[in-house]
């Protein structure tokens, strides 16, 4: 993953449109069942609160600092 990179795309194919708004409907169902509120904005904030994910990134950002 490359954490400093953020290029999203400002037009998608229709088809490309379609699954994304399929996913985020399964995805919104399954967090409000299993889950939190159904957002993916909430399962980030949840994923990047755990350790382990704070202590990987740290990990990357060091490797990125070593690269350059």
């Amino acid at each position: 993953m490359e954490l400093p990179v953020h290029s999203p795309q400002s037009t998608l194919p229709p088809a490309v449109e379609l699954d994304i708004h399929r996913i985020i409907i399964i995805w919104r169902d399954c967090r409000t069942r299993y889950g939190d509120d159904g957002s993916a904005c909430a399962y980030v904030k949840v994923i990047f609160a755990m350790p382990e994910i704070a202590k990987w990134t740290e990990g990357a950002r060091a490797e990125m600092v070593r690269a350059d």
